[in-house]
């Protein structure tokens, strides 16, 4: 007894003279407190090499291009540098009039990320982001500066603020023609954005199942020489997935877009990826919205179970989908038409005209390969008018690959 009054009446005298073993164990001692010969060294970045990749492409259309990435960080991965180069030219004579090059620097040693870099873009480009474009296409040259904040609120949220300053001089091809490029367009263009993004998705094999994702983004560009370009922009963009049971999601996406103003551009629409059973870029607006509801449920978890031959390609899942997308797209006022249907440019083959809602309805399989590549095969009808007229050209049939929305 007398043992333990001693203890319990001095409780400190007993812990520094017996001090428990798990104490001795994790007892170390403090940098250049027990060894005088230890200083504490600055940190000095020193980057390596991460990334690096070459490309060269040749297609009917832009001829031959060829290009390289390359990406450095330091050894906390706080610093990246970045770095791209590629020419588009047909030819030696204007090897350098095609050369666009990027160099940009991205810093997340602080909660606030923050990128800025310069660049010069040069080449071809199709006009259909213009709506009073003097030909198919253009040659446009431009370069400048750039600089970006992401601020993160939480671990799912954050605001981004974006600004870049370039000088840019287009060449229009005119219709009909061989002649040189001529209607030459040049500006000092000021763009600046402000975006609240939300994103607490859980991800599948072939894409998100559940929880919801969120971008409001507003921006304001300008020509701050000539002031021949001066539109506001809008852009939300809100996507739920709804578990209905552990293995079935109810997918929904709601798009709205709208450019305000002087040589506003037009926004794209058509693909695998947005409204599908159209081609690729051919809807075209300056406002626009566009919806997509997609069932998704699982066929075959392990088909290399019933077919060893598959499991040396990596197939993880086979996967259905029940989908119908609409759209709409106008200029002027909702209901104008701006392009006729008849309309041929030198991207796409056919535009599809404003001012009407356009639909498709199907179902499709999605299946992941190697565990990172989704291929995704769809078919369905199309609609017009509301989805009151179907399109009398039969049932269509799309392939790509890609995670779902």
């Amino acid at each position: 007894m007398g043992n333990v009054d001693s203890l319990l009446s001095n409780p400190r005298e007993t812990d520094t003279a017996r001090p428990r073993p798990d104490e001795e164990r994790w007892a170390f001692g403090r940098m250049g407190t027990e060894d005088d010969s230890v200083t504490a060294v600055p940190y000095e970045r020193e980057y390596s090499l991460d990334v690096a990749r070459g490309q060269v492409s040749n297609n009917s259309v832009w001829g031959t291009s060829g290009g390289a990435v390359a990406a450095f960080s330091d050894l906390l991965g706080n610093d990246y540098w970045y770095f791209t180069l590629y020419n588009t030219g047909r030819g030696r004579g204007n090897f350098l009039e095609n050369l666009s090059f990027a160099i940009s620097r991205v810093q997340l040693s602080g909660r606030a990320n923050i990128g800025y870099g310069i660049q010069r873009f040069s080449g071809l480009q199709p006009a259909l982001r213009d709506i009073d474009a003097d030909g198919p296409y253009y040659r446009e040259t431009l370069y400048g500066g750039s600089g970006s904040v992401s601020y993160p609120l939480s671990k799912f949220r954050r605001i981004e603020v974006n600004t870049s300053l370039n000088w840019s001089s287009k060449d229009y091809l005119p219709i009909g023609t061989d002649a040189d490029f001529d209607a030459d367009r040049d500006g000092l263009l000021l763009s600046n954005t402000l975006a609240l993004t939300h994103d607490n998705a859980l991800y599948g094999a072939n894409g998100p199942v559940d929880g919801w994702r969120a971008r409001l983004e507003v921006g304001y560009t300008t020509d701050v020489m000539n002031s021949l370009t001066n539109y506001y922009t809008l852009t939300a963009d809100v996507r739920n997935y709804w578990r209905l049971v552990p293995d079935v999601t109810f997918a929904s996406r709601g798009l709205v877009r709208a450019n305000q103003g002087r040589n506003a551009r037009l926004f794209l629409l058509g693909g695998s990826w947005d409204l599908r059973g159209f081609e690729l870029y051919s809807v075209r607006g300056q406002k626009m919205w566009f919806t997509s509801q997609e069932l998704r449920f699982p066929i075959l978890e392990a088909p290399y179970l019933y077919m060893p031959l598959l499991r040396p390609f990596g197939i993880v899942n086979l996967r259905g989908a029940l989908f119908a997308d609409a759209a709409h797209a106008w200029n002027g006022g909702y209901y104008d038409e701006a392009f006729g249907e008849n309309t041929t440019t030198f991207f796409s083959g056919r535009i599809h005209e404003t001012g009407q809602t356009l639909g498709s309805v199907g179902a499709g399989l999605r299946l992941n390969l190697f565990g990172g590549i989704v291929l995704r095969y769809d078919v369905g009808y199309r609609y017009r008018e509301g989805f009151t007229e179907r399109i009398d050209d039969g049932l269509f049939r799309q392939f790509f690959f890609g995670y779902d929305f």
